[in-house]
């Protein structure tokens, strides 16, 4: 990839954006800001006590609800234990406080634009900056609209990818692919996502060595193999999604096509890719588990049906194997992501998946930083996809729709429900 230096960089920038771009080493972060009209100033944040802490406890409270117990009383109450109660960062706190180092630095630079584009580094790939507080009680998102690229040259790129695809005729408005099949129905247990057991640092090795023998198409699956995969349950809310999305883009000249069920396989996408159907549509939509390795990004791989896969087939297409796909689409949706993610360690299984996809082909990504319930996604993706139709910009509608999330109050305004959506992309 060509690097790109700031005074041209500064031309793909919109006249309302500035690009933060964060280097972190440690605890010490640097910031660099691009404007639109080619100023670049360098910024030292100094040393963050506890950042990786602090990130980590940040995203697991955005990413519970209310009712959730902590993981230490819950094992309180098993052990017939009295529970013992710490005095606890609330997630309002922890707000102020990474908003104060990482964003007020920089206020007198971003404060009056209204679209941040970030580029993250390590860790703060995992939390959105939507959530944090600058000035006062308001988040970030009351005022600005927030998107993520991994780089300036990758900004550039998607620049240019978007005047080009704005000149493609006659594609058709969405593909959808969601609800697959990934336990037996026929049983009465209750599914809870869960790995069959814990990899271990020799797991780990093995399978990042399988991952490089770029001579054995069937790498990817030995390696979750050697992981011992991960068991999924079915998301019944995935159906409810695309019903809607069917519902919104109903009239014929949309040309829309859903695939659910049984059809919502990894053999059925490779057979769309060849027949270069995938690459006729504008949104493409996975209603579907994903699964993001931070140590092994590659791995990092949206989950399509796990019963009655044909040899060869195992349902994950990773970040390792989209750059095979061809695909013409503004944006790709990954609607109801099971992160997995364990302890933070750095964000390139975040920011690698969106661009395996650039390399495919498509432009922009919104996907999840953890798992929202199939009940609230559904109402989100609808409400994101009728602004998208009624002729708002991407990251217009999705700032909107989380702005109308929080006006609606009561669960819905609550960051487990809508934090959780980042668009990677311009």
């Amino acid at each position: 990839m060509q690097i790109v230096d700031a005074k041209e960089g500064a031309k793909y920038l919109p006249a309302d954006a500035v690009l933060i771009s964060y280097l972190v080493s440690g605890n010490h972060v640097l910031a660099f800001i691009l404007q639109a009209d080619g100023t670049l100033t360098a910024h030292d944040l100094g040393e963050i006590p506890n950042l990786d802490k602090n990130l980590e406890t940040y995203r697991y409270k955005l990413s519970k609800k209310p009712t959730q117990q902590p993981e230490e009383s819950v094992q309180a109450l098993k052990e017939n234990r009295p529970i013992r109660f710490k005095k606890r960062q609330t997630i309002e706190s922890l707000s102020r406080q990474l908003g104060k180092y990482l964003l007020g630095p920089l206020k007198e630079i971003i404060k009056d634009k209204p679209h941040w584009i970030i580029s993250p580094d390590g860790p703060l790939a995992l939390i959105p900056f939507e959530t944090l507080r600058l000035d006062g009680e308001e988040q970030v998102i009351a005022q600005h609209q927030i998107s993520y690229v991994q780089s300036l040259s990758v900004l550039k790129l998607l620049q240019e990818r978007d005047h080009v695809y704005k000149n493609l005729k006659n594609r058709g408005t969405l593909l959808a692919m969601g609800a697959p099949i990934y336990e037996d129905t026929n049983t009465n247990t209750i599914c809870q996502n869960r790995a069959k057991r814990s990899p271990n640092p020799v797991d780990f090795k093995i399978a990042h060595a399988l991952v490089h023998r770029s001579y054995d198409p069937q790498r990817y699956a030995r390696a979750f193999k050697q992981l011992d995969k991960i068991t999924w349950c079915n998301l019944p809310g995935a159906e409810q999604e695309l019903k809607q999305l069917e519902n919104l883009f109903f009239l014929k000249q949309h040309r829309l096509r859903i695939y659910q069920g049984a059809e919502a396989t990894e053999a059925k996408l490779q057979r769309l890719n060849k027949l270069g159907i995938l690459a006729k549509y504008r949104y493409l939509v996975f209603a579907t588990h994903g699964h993001l390795s931070l140590e092994i990004p590659a791995l990092s791989a949206i989950v399509l049906g796990q019963v009655n896969n044909p040899p060869g087939i195992d349902g994950y297409v990773t970040a390792g194997e989209w750059p095979g796909y061809n695909l013409k689409s503004d944006l790709m949706v990954l609607s109801a992501c099971e992160t997995g993610l364990g302890q933070i360690v750095n964000g390139e299984g975040v920011m690698g998946l969106p661009y395996a996809f650039y390399v495919a082909g498509n432009k922009n990504t919104l996907m999840t930083l953890w798992k929202v319930s199939d009940e609230v996604t559904a109402e989100f993706v609808a409400s994101f996809f009728a602004k998208l139709k009624a002729g708002a910009g991407q990251i217009d509608a999705l700032a909107a729709t989380k702005r109308e999330f929080i006006k609606k109050g009561g669960r819905y305004s609550r960051p487990v429900y809508w934090a959780a959506f980042v668009l990677y992309g311009v």
